[in-house]
């Protein structure tokens, strides 16, 4: 049986490791390619360089139009298919390879810059082979995945609430007597692995104007259904009541207000785990998004989108299954706090 690949475009990189910071590397920024019948390029970017290295940039600049209707196309990909009698054949308009990743490199295939009206305007399909979940909880009735948990506490409530954007709302207890009674949570139950690749979790959170006296944390979790917070920190101390997990967390009772990151594989802590340098804000909307390797040792931690801290190591066992989710707390304080979900996304890879 023969097999043939026609590819428009390769793009072949190779990605050297960074011993430290944090390195950006473009695949492609396309401005504009036409009459090319083929198109091999390959290189290493100079290290330490400070600058931003480009190994295929082509730029156009439209004209001041005044008339008629005008496009104007950066780039055009225009693939002819031949009439094929055997063998099995397909056609790539453009394929971006797999790499080699590094624990101190973003890596992104495609990146869309602000002011484009459309990211990307399709008339077929988009197939994705990925399992995916996302809610932007719009409507008026919860999603039926979620697993709610609640402390005993009247006050302590969870739902769906009428306002811009849709949110799921949380509401934490004012007795102050402990997670038991004041804590209100939910997830979507253990059905995630770390080994299944590119896991991600990512929530658009609001929290109140009095959120330096709660707590919350935000990720994955081998525990679905336990009323508790996943993690606690007292002064400087870390205290995790999960097995395995990772999160986004921040505790009142920290010494300093700000977010922390944390992982735990099999009661071990993550190596990195630590203070972000962010801290929550207050009446505002936050990004949380947490990227766990294929292996469960490294983890990646940003808010706003912006890379603040990575786990190196022992950040989850990457066979035990995860359940994403957000817990809320009023952290012992005779004060109910109000938690708003703009969104929740998780993603990963099938194995």
């Amino acid at each position: 049986m023969t097999k043939r690949l026609n590819l428009a475009i390769i793009l072949s990189m190779i990605l050297v490791f960074a011993l430290g910071g944090c390195q950006l590397l473009d695949p492609l920024q396309a401005q504009g390619v036409t009459n090319l019948d083929q198109l091999v390029l390959g290189g290493v970017a100079a290290a330490d360089a400070g600058v931003t290295t480009e190994t295929f940039e082509v730029a156009i600049s439209s004209p001041v139009d005044t008339t008629g209707t005008n496009i104007h196309d950066a780039v055009t990909i225009d693939i002819a298919v031949g009439n094929s009698t055997g063998g099995t054949n397909s056609i790539v308009g453009l394929q971006v390879d797999a790499i080699t990743d590094d624990a101190q490199v973003v890596t992104t295939a495609i990146q869309v810059g602000d002011e484009w009206n459309y990211a990307l305007d399709v008339s077929a399909p988009i197939v994705s082979t990925a399992s995916t979940w996302y809610d932007d909880f719009l409507g008026d009735t919860a999603p039926a995945e979620l697993f709610e948990i609640s402390g005993s506490d009247a006050q302590a409530v969870q739902a769906l609430v009428s306002e811009q954007y849709g949110v799921y709302q949380l509401t934490s207890s004012d007795a102050g007597t402990g997670c038991a009674a004041d804590c209100e949570a939910f997830n979507l139950g253990l059905e995630w692995q770390a080994d299944q690749g590119s896991l991600v979790f990512e929530t658009r959170l609001h929290l109140d104007g009095d959120i330096l006296t709660a707590g919350i944390c935000a990720g994955f979790s081998d525990d679905e259904s336990t009323v508790e917070m996943p993690f606690g920190i007292s002064g400087t101390t870390i205290t995790s009541t999960v097995v395995d997990g990772v999160m986004f967390c921040f505790d009142t009772d920290a010494t300093t207000d700000e977010w922390y990151f944390l992982g735990v594989d099999t009661n071990t802590d993550a190596t990195g785990n630590a203070i972000t340098g962010t801290a929550p804000a207050a009446d505002t909307y936050q990004v949380l998004r947490i990227e766990v390797d294929s292996a469960g040792a490294v983890c990646r931690g940003y808010i706003d989108g912006t890379l603040v801290i990575t786990l190196t190591a022992n950040c989850v066992t990457n066979t035990v299954a995860l359940a994403p989710g957000i817990w809320v707390d009023s952290a012992s304080n005779a004060a109910s706090h109000v938690f708003d979900v703009d969104y929740l996304y998780v993603s990963a890879d099938r194995d």
